[in-house]
């Protein structure tokens, strides 16, 4: 069964937007688009979903950051 990471959810409360870019570099991460903004989050996607192929859940990445990760149905 494969897996992957399709986004990267960072809390606003406690990262600035360049820290949040930052933290997703530095772990390897390359976004494919612009960092969406909602009024809590910063939102990195790092792949397209594909619904139809996976499964996403959201998994916690240390203690305030989140990634959506897809499993294969």
């Amino acid at each position: 069964m494969s897996s992957h990471v399709q986004a990267i959810i960072v809390p606003k409360e406690y990262y600035t937007e360049k820290q949040a870019h930052y933290w997703v570099k530095k772990n390897g991460f390359k976004p494919i688009k612009r960092v969406h903004s909602s009024p809590s989050f910063w939102r990195f996607r790092i792949k397209e979903p594909n619904e139809q192929v996976y499964n996403y859940r959201l998994v916690k990445f240390g203690s305030y950051i989140k990634a959506v990760v897809g499993f294969e149905k």
